[in-house]
């Protein structure tokens, strides 16, 4: 199973938490977002917004489209919370 294969459970979520982390932090020392942003509480709303978008969407064996629309909507939220 791809989740656990490597040092530990969840191997593929800790790592996207870890890049979307690092990439906040760029934005932050960036000017793009404000400089009381956590990087880490940002990343991990992050992949729990996209983690809830596609089990809704395989719920609702939704088309592509409507999967790629909800994850953009989980990104607005979270930058605009974080901005």
């Amino acid at each position: 199973m791809l989740a656990s294969v490597g040092s530990g459970r969840f191997v593929l979520l800790r790592r996207m938490r870890e890049e979307l982390e690092t990439a906040f932090a760029e934005a932050v020392a960036d000017g793009e977002l404000t400089a009381a942003t956590d990087p880490e509480a940002a990343a991990t709303a992050m992949v729990r917004l996209g983690l809830g978008a596609i089990v809704d969407w395989a719920v609702q064996t939704g088309g592509p489209e409507d999967l790629r629309t909800d994850l953009l909507r989980s990104v607005s939220v979270v930058i605009a919370a974080f901005s």
